[in-house]
This record gives C-alpha cells, sequence and structure tokens, in this order.
C-alpha cells in the first residue's frame, strides 16, 4: 500500500498517457520534436474537439505531468499551462450540482413500511441502501467493506453501535496511502417507545448477516441465493437503485445520489461543515459545495455521518 497511487488511478494514467501517445502519431510528432506546444496542442484538442470538460483537461494534465518531465524535461506547472486551463473555465463554467430526480423521503417511507417477513433479496437492498446512507460511503467503498469481526464490530453497551472500515486491502479514492482511514462509528438510537426504528442501519445490518450467517468471513454484502457468493460493485449498485426505484417508481437514479442526500441531510440537520468534511475525508469543504450540495427536506430519523476514530483499537 506505499505505491503513490491506487492501481485504478494508475491504469487511468495510462490510458491519458496512451491518448497523448497516439495524439502525437497521428500528428506525425516524432519524439524529438515533443515540447511544450505539442502539449498546448493536445490540451486544446481535448476540449475543442473531444469536447472535454475543463476539469477532465485538468485531469490530463496532471496525469501527465510526471512522464512529461522524465522522458521530455517538460514542466506542465508552468503559469502557461494555468492559464489555459483557467480560461477553458471561463468559456465552458462548470454545471451546477444536478439535484437527485428521485424523492427520499418517499424511498425511505417504502423501506420502513416493508412488511414482515421481509425476504432475503429485501433484506440485502435494505441493509446496503442504510449503511451507504448513514455513512456516506461511495459504492466503491461500501463494496470493500467485510464481515471479518477486525473491520465489522457491533457493541450493545453503552449503546448498540456498529464499527466499520473497508478491509485495509482497499485504498479510497481520496485516501493517503501513509495515513489510513480508521473505522467509523454507526449508532442506533432508540425511539420514545424504546423500540429501534426500522429506518436504523445497525440492526438492519446485523438482522441480515445474521440471515446469512452460513459465511464469517469476505465481503459484507452478498448475492441472496447461489450460495451466497459476492457480489461484484455494478450488482451490489443495482440493488441499491432497485429499491430506490421501489419506493420512487418511473424515476432517474444514481447510486451516488445516497451520498449526496447523505452528506446534505447531515449538514441541514446535524453537523457543522468541518464535521462533515471529516466524516467523508474531503480535504476541504469545496467538494462538497460544487458537487454534493443538496436541497432536502426534514425526515422522520436523524442523519450524523459517523466521524473516523482517532485511532483503531482491535
Amino acid at each position: 500500500m506505499a505505491a503513490p497511487i491506487r492501481n485504478s488511478s494508475a491504469r487511468d494514467y495510462q490510458h491519458k498517457w496512451e491518448m497523448f501517445i497516439n495524439f502525437l502519431i497521428d500528428r506525425n510528432i516524432s519524439p524529438e520534436e515533443v515540447s511544450i506546444s505539442s502539449v498546448f496542442k493536445f490540451l486544446t484538442f481535448l476540449f475543442y474537439e473531444k469536447n472535454f470538460k475543463p476539469g477532465t483537461v485538468a485531469h490530463y494534465r496532471s496525469a501527465l505531468t510526471i512522464p512529461l518531465l522524465l522522458s521530455f524535461n517538460i514542466d506542465l506547472k508552468i503559469p502557461g499551462v494555468s492559464d489555459l486551463l483557467r480560461g477553458m473555465r471561463l468559456q465552458r463554467p462548470a454545471s451546477p450540482v444536478l439535484q437527485p430526480a428521485w424523492d427520499l423521503k418517499k424511498v425511505l417511507t417504502f423501506i420502513e413500511n416493508i412488511p414482515e417477513p421481509i425476504s432475503d433479496l429485501m433484506l440485502l437492498r435494505k441493509a446496503a441502501f442504510l449503511l451507504q446512507f448513514s455513512t456516506g460511503y461511495r459504492i466503491s467503498e461500501l463494496h470493500a467493506c467485510v464481515r471479518d469481526e477486525v473491520y465489522c464490530q457491533f457493541h450493545f453497551t453503552p449503546s448498540y453501535k456498529l464499527r466499520l472500515r473497508p478491509h485495509p486491502s482497499f485504498l479510497a479514492k481520496n485516501e493517503c496511502p501513509t495515513k489510513r482511514w480508521t473505522h467509523k462509528e454507526v449508532r442506533s438510537l432508540r425511539l420514545p417507545n424504546g423500540n429501534f426504528s426500522k429506518l436504523f442501519p445497525v440492526t438492519t445490518l446485523r438482522e441480515y448477516l445474521d440471515r446469512t450467517f452460513r459465511v464469517s468471513t469476505g465481503q459484507l454484502f452478498r448475492s441472496h441465493k447461489r450460495g451466497l457468493k459476492e457480489l461484484s460493485i455494478p450488482q451490489l449498485k443495482t440493488h441499491i437503485c432497485n429499491i430506490v426505484l421501489l419506493g420512487d417508481p418511473q424515476t432517474r437514479v444514481k447510486v451516488h445520489d445516497v451520498r449526496k442526500y447523505a452528506t446534505s441531510c447531515a449538514l441541514a440537520e446535524t453537523m457543522l461543515v468541518g464535521e462533515l468534511v471529516r466524516a467523508v475525508g474531503w480535504s476541504s469543504a469545496g467538494t462538497f459545495f460544487r458537487y454534493y450540495l443538496t436541497q432536502t427536506e426534514p425526515l422522520p430519523m436523524p442523519v450524523f455521518l459517523p466521524v473516523p476514530t482517532p485511532r483503531d483499537q482491535h
């Protein structure tokens, strides 16, 4: 895990480097002729001919910075490149955050009223949705969670809570390889009558793990059939989207909308911006306000995203 970037990022950077090489070949630019002018032509090609967004062009600059410096002694951190990208942003400003097309309140109402006894399939979907909503995890982070006791722990006193973290072999998109994330603590609050709400994820996940007790290690969420085989990320995504569609039919669903709703509801109801940034692992609040801030309504349950514990105690 000491690598400076994740494997997925390395593949992405390799793809961008190959795009640049193919551009040079198409333009008959030999290695001896590669210069900063060639890079300017490539970046403007991405913007005007490929119609890429300014943010995407900036990602290409990041991917090419080290290879070009090592191979051709071309520095992409010069003001000229920054000015070019700034001009692209002025010509084509970023689109505002899109409001999710589905109604969170409808979905939560549907989940709360699922009749008993709940099927294995519906319990899987319910547990996955509520856990993603209560942690703010990306789908890749949720998929990387495992049921091994070291990384998935239930505590009953002084309150009913879950300590959870993805497996250490997984590196999140904005996680530092040298400063790994720790467990998050998800709590279940009792209702005035002393019972747990059907919308709290800790009791739902406990029920799901009890139902699938035949497997005690490995991936947290598994197929409800075929011998409890591990789900792929697309399969887990489909299960979460399907329960959303059951609650709010004939709409368009993106699984990342759950993260939008989770962070926006937490800020609106219980958390300060600084707490929210630490809970999700962003370097600043700018990411939230640019990409996630969503209009929300008061919900029948409090939303407080758990902040990672300062240190792990196994």
